[in-house]
């Protein structure tokens, strides 16, 4: 048991030493390697530590996909003596058959069966001494030390821990998993969404029979036709929206394993989802402010994002060290609810613009986050990588106002949060002051010549917008210092302002936001 534990806590080490290192790279070929060598050190173990590995599945990439499909299981011989011990009955009085497995996890594994009616139905045991294995590993998470960003930005790592042990314990227990899912089943009306049902009589802490689902991957469904793919995506965004916003509920699993795509009876599209081992519960007032900080945000009116913030659980002593960016951070969080036809995801570049805008800084927002944001944030990343697969748009603006029933969507809208004493610490708050366009205009011996009105958050790069010949007679001038605008407009969160004008030869430039 000893030198078990020992050799675990060595891999765990191995497993942080690597994942620092790969953040570090900025070759691409360098960071594909390290990756491969990441998913290894994940897959040769079960437990917590292949449960990290599955966390980093809704990622933008397909390097952690081992770890949802392909994990080899345990021969039926070796689980069936603890199906029977959890039933606490002869296997034969309950089923007719069980057959091998081949939908292994980090915790336990699914063998297709028949009841003794012939019902079929899904079979999830957990693995033999896992709990033990799990609450060991969990220990030797504990001690290890915060490092780089957790340390230096003042990171809640034993937040983050806890929040961690908390899940593995409810993901031990499929007595939780099967309330949260029986919950998903009866309390979403969702259109094409099929949550598997739960035969109660049979749940135990260790044992979970269901429903037999079948269908596809999602990237096995990349040819289906675009009218198809654009319902299936409605159907994962409208239950992201209901789930977060109504029911309280995310599920916070969202990687490949856990969603099969297929047609109904009548040729329909319909999304089966599975797995609620993994979840969180959030409060009210949480999703409520959330809920209102976006539709303020899409509909352009007053809000203070602060204090919606902080109703959140964020920390406002951190939030105040962005300054006056806080509004505009918001607007490229919810950039995809801003416009009011379809949203291409591929234009939303979060972690690129919000660089441009805060630079180290971002890891102040990081920190001062609940540790439960990162399931919500992981279960939104999750959605955005199926709709970059699925190669669809949809309006999120639309599709949030369609979800949500219209009591929901009143008492977000009438929310009325209290002043803090915070907001005294920066000038600009409210969402609504920032400019919504940058504007460019060329004059040509005093005739306009290019007339131009873009997104006003392009401002934070405004030397790549610049053809060359401005750009080196800009930078010749000593009155207009491009650097210094733009870091100007960082502090002060781009509100409506003149930027410069420019004489170049027979050429007049002016830009501006408004």
């Amino acid at each position: 048991m000893i030198a078990s534990l020992v050799d675990r806590g060595l891999r765990i080490a191995k497993v942080a030493l690597q994942a620092n290192r790969l953040r570090k790279l900025d070759s691409e070929s360098k960071k594909e390697i390290a990756k491969r060598a990441l998913v290894s050190q994940f897959s040769d173990a079960r437990g917590a530590l292949m449960k990290v590995g599955q966390l980093l599945t809704a990622s933008q990439d397909d390097s952690f996909d081992s770890l949802v499909k392909g994990i080899p299981a345990v021969e039926l011989e070796g689980v069936l003596p603890s199906i029977e011990a959890a039933l606490g009955k002869p296997l034969g009085s309950v089923f007719q058959s069980i057959e091998e497995s081949d939908h292994a996890a980090s915790l336990g594994q699914v063998h297709a069966a028949k009841l003794s009616d012939g019902k079929p139905v899904a079979v999830k045991v957990r693995y033999p001494d896992i709990s033990d294995q799990v609450q060991a590993e969990i220990k030797l998470f504990g001690l290890m030390p915060g490092l780089g960003p957790v340390k230096e930005w003042g990171m809640d790592l034993e937040s983050y821990k806890q929040n961690f042990k908390n899940n593995m314990d409810r993901e031990l227990d499929y007595r939780e998993e099967s309330r949260i899912q029986q919950l998903f089943k009866n309390q979403l009306d969702i259109s094409g969404l099929c949550v598997p049902s739960v035969y109660s009589d049979y749940t135990r802490p260790d044992l979970l029979v269901q429903s037999w689902e079948s269908g596809q991957y999602i990237d096995e469904i990349v040819d289906w036709p675009v009218r198809d793919k654009r319902i299936i995506a409605e159907i994962l965004l409208t239950t992201l929206f209901k789930s977060l916003f109504e029911l309280g509920v995310v599920h916070g699993d969202p990687h490949k394993g856990n969603y099969y795509f297929r047609r109904d009876q009548d040729n329909a599209p319909e999304v089966v989802l599975m797995d609620f081992g993994c979840h969180i519960e959030i409060s009210e007032q949480s999703r409520l402010a959330f809920l209102n900080l976006i539709l303020a945000v899409s509909e352009g009116k007053s809000v203070i994002p602060l204090r919606n913030f902080t109703a959140m659980g964020f920390d406002p002593k951190k939030l105040i060290k962005l300054g006056d960016t806080l509004p505009m951070l918001c607007r490229f969080l919810f950039m995809p609810f801003t416009q009011k036809g379809l949203f291409h995801i591929q234009h939303w570049e979060l972690e690129a613009s919000v660089e441009r805008l805060l630079g180290e800084k971002k890891w102040w927002f990081r920190s001062a986050g609940p540790s439960q944001l990162f399931m919500i944030m992981r279960a939104f990343q999750g959605i955005v990588q199926h709709l970059q697969t699925l190669g669809v748009s949809l309006s999120w603006q639309n599709l949030l106002l369609r979800s949500l029933c219209t009591k929901t969507l009143e008492k977000a809208r009438t929310l009325q949060l209290q002043p803090m004493s915070e907001e005294q610490e920066v000038a600009v708050q409210d969402v609504s002051s920032l400019a919504k366009k940058l504007c460019i205009r060329v004059y040509d011996n005093e005739k306009e010549k290019v007339k131009a009105e873009v997104p006003a958050e392009l401002a934070l790069d405004l030397g790549n917008l610049m053809p060359d010949d401005v750009l080196a007679s800009l930078q010749k001038s000593e009155a207009i210092d491009l650097d210094k605008i733009q870091q100007d407009l960082k502090e002060s969160g781009l509100i409506p302002q003149n930027l410069f004008q420019h004489i170049n030869g027979s050429k007049r430039y002016e830009v501006w936001l408004e």
